[in-house]
């Protein structure tokens, strides 16, 4: 199996004047210390601190996953270099090959404050408040979207003003705002073969502590999206239409 290449990027600013005077990228170092520990044999990494490297090296090594340090002052720059990355990549993103299934867990249902930040984030860098409230929108539903393996209670009815399925359809490519379609309602359903797979795994693993518990979900429930609830648009009465 070919390494997962991965450049890790701590953007400066970068010119004749400041070359000597740039400090060691001690975050991402760690970072790429860690995933080197922890995956030896199946990982390449590079590390830049000039973003024109970046591009560089982009074309002639292609990674599978860039990661940009991202600080106060240079929220901009980063934004700047994710749009070129994206742009470099044919504007497209590939498709998650692997997932950490340890700490996947423990992100998607035990840590709480992922839903918290990324709110947070919003409000830092969205001035526009109808852009802002359509995101925090959209937030409030990916965090509903999942289905809680430990107790799946019933998600309440939210507003929306987006196709968000026919959105996803296009991997998020497009702008959300090709999928007006007015103010609805979005129901949250668990289709039956999700139920049938849940409800089984329940049964087999219910005696675990919630690490190991939502572990073993990550690992066993295939495929993944059936640990999400099904979107569908709900109009105006009881007529509930699912794309």
């Amino acid at each position: 199996m070919s390494k997962i290449k991965i450049l890790l990027v701590d953007p400066a600013y970068y010119n004749k004047y400041s070359q000597a005077y740039l400090t060691v990228p001690l975050g991402i170092g760690y970072v790429s210390s860690y995933i080197s520990s922890q995956h030896p044999n199946d990982t390449d990494i590079e590390i830049h601190k000039n973003p024109q490297d970046v591009f560089e090296s982009m074309a002639k090594s292609k990674p599978d996953i860039i990661g940009l340090s991202l600080f106060y002052w240079n929220t901009a720059e980063v934004t700047e270099y994710a749009r070129k990355c994206w742009q470099e990549n044919d504007n497209n993103v590939g498709e998650p090959a692997r997932i950490n299934v340890l700490f996947g867990a423990r992100l998607i249902y035990m840590e709480k404050w992922v839903y918290d930040v990324m709110l947070e984030i919003s409000k830092l860098l969205i001035d526009d408040n109808i852009l802002l409230q359509n995101t925090i929108e959209i937030l409030h539903i990916c965090k509903n979207e999942r289905i809680d393996i430990r107790d799946s209670m019933p998600r309440e009815n939210t507003l929306c003003n987006y196709d968000l399925n026919q959105w996803k359809k296009t991997k998020f490519k497009e702008k959300i705002d090709n999928f007006y379609i007015g103010e609805h309602q979005i129901t949250f359903d668990i289709d039956s073969d999700s139920t049938e797979k849940i409800s089984a795994f329940k049964k087999k693993f219910s005696n675990l502590k919630d690490l190991d518990y939502y572990y073993s979900a990550m690992d066993s429930i295939s495929p993944r999206h059936k640990t999400l609830h099904t979107l569908s648009i709900k109009t105006e009465g009881t007529r509930c239409l699912k794309n």
